[in-house]
């Protein structure tokens, strides 16, 4: 067993209805006992959500006020102290057993540590869940084989029309394809367990449900979200996919795990982030 730290993060500003709920899918004496260390981070904390981290055995971290989710994200980093870490949103409920969650989380961890992946998707591939749209866009670039001829004489205009794009999507070929590795051979590697390999060329970044080496996360990722020109904003506020959705992004050497996944994304009540 690798002797460095691994850390649960949840980032909530407010939605204490929808995270909750998530709370309630994180069972204590197996899931969340894989984790050396549980921390909600609130922008804007209360005592309500002091007491609603105590009640599920999370330590309560936060801040006065709210500046967006890239904000939230370093805030979230910055409260732990784990060598990896899996952070989430608090609309993202477990929806896979406790011995599943085991299996990837210790495939996803091991990828990291060995430095095979810098980061891993762990929301689930079967079911992601509310609003995840880009499956639909892949699919207007790269119809499945039983779409009507018309769907595909349209996606290979756009191919050639938008070559950026269809290139930037062929990484969500994992979520559409029953073998992506045969769709893209040169870009998708199968690494078992359901697990694929995909370079930042051809996917991009996601805030939805990752494990990353914490300080990979705050000097390399968090760094270059504060670097970028904030015109494009959520809000006012940076949100980690805006920055990341560049070309910086699709030149670094590194690659994106994509887990069968663990998480959905599910919200209830005051939408939080």
């Amino acid at each position: 067993m690798s002797a460095s730290k691994l850390g649960l993060g949840v980032l909530s500003w407010h939605g204490y209805e929808t995270l909750a709920a998530s709370l309630k899918t994180y069972p204590g004496d197996r899931f969340l006992d894989l984790f050396d260390e549980r921390v909600i981070f609130y922008p804007e904390i209360t005592d309500e959500g002091r007491d609603l981290a105590a009640r599920f055995a999370f330590e309560a971290k936060g801040q006065p006020g709210n500046k967006g989710i890239m904000d939230g994200f370093r805030g979230l980093a910055n409260a732990m102290k784990s060598d990896t870490v899996v952070l989430v949103e608090n609309d993202c409920p477990l929806i896979e057993s406790c011995d599943e969650a085991n299996l990837q989380i210790t495939k996803a961890r091991q990828l990291i540590e060995d430095e095979r992946a810098q980061v891993v998707r762990m929301r689930s591939r079967r079911e992601p869940g509310e609003a995840f749209d880009t499956a639909d866009k892949y699919k207007a670039m790269y119809p499945v084989a039983s779409a009507p001829a018309i769907e595909h004489t349209k996606a290979k205009l756009l191919r050639l029309i938008r070559p950026g794009k269809a290139k930037k999507l062929i990484g969500t070929s994992v979520y559409v394809e029953a073998d992506p590795v045969q769709k893209f051979p040169k870009h998708i590697q199968d690494v078992g367990g359901g697990f694929y390999l995909v370079p930042t060329s051809v996917i991009t970044w996601t805030n939805q449900s990752i494990m990353i080496d914490r300080r990979f996360f705050l000097e390399k990722i968090i760094a270059r979200s504060e670097s970028v020109d904030g015109r494009r904003t959520v809000n006012g506020f940076k949100n980690l996919e805006i920055e990341l959705n560049d070309n910086w992004w699709r030149t670094r050497p590194w690659t994106v795990a994509v887990a069968p996944g663990l998480f959905t994304h599910r919200r209830l009540g005051s939408r939080g982030y």
